[in-house]
């Protein structure tokens, strides 16, 4: 078979391909985001605020970034950012990690949670 035949059929069976965040859904996400940038840095360039930034997060530990004071709570979670555990915490915060000092009080829509987590995680 000809190379490039055998490079369509592996992106066509590839799930990042089908799985691909639309402009519209990351646009959405963005909008969310406005709720978080008050006290979270996204952007690398973005100045320190008061809560640990957000850039790169799925993937690293929980309460665990250097020069951010945690509280109790989120300072003892052992646990890995993972979509499905921000999808958590971004609903419920306050249940998911009891003794939070965040105020925020979560996000119930599941698809603005999704938005939200893709614009995220579109940010390098």
């Amino acid at each position: 078979m000809k190379l490039s035949v055998l490079l369509a059929i592996a992106l066509a069976a590839t799930p990042v391909a089908a799985g691909a965040t639309s402009p519209q859904e990351l646009a959405k996400g963005k909008a969310q985001f406005l709720r978080c940038q008050a006290c979270h840095a996204l952007l690398p360039t973005d100045p320190k605020r008061i809560g640990p930034s957000l850039n790169g997060i799925i993937g690293k530990p929980a309460g665990k970034q250097e020069g951010v004071r945690y509280s109790k709570g989120m300072a003892e979670a052992d646990f890995i950012w993972t979509p499905e555990k921000l999808d958590e915490f971004v609903k419920r915060p306050r249940e998911m990690i009891p003794g939070t000092s965040m105020v925020f009080a979560g996000i119930s829509d599941p698809a603005a949670r999704k938005a939200l987590i893709a614009y995220m995680q579109s940010i390098k």
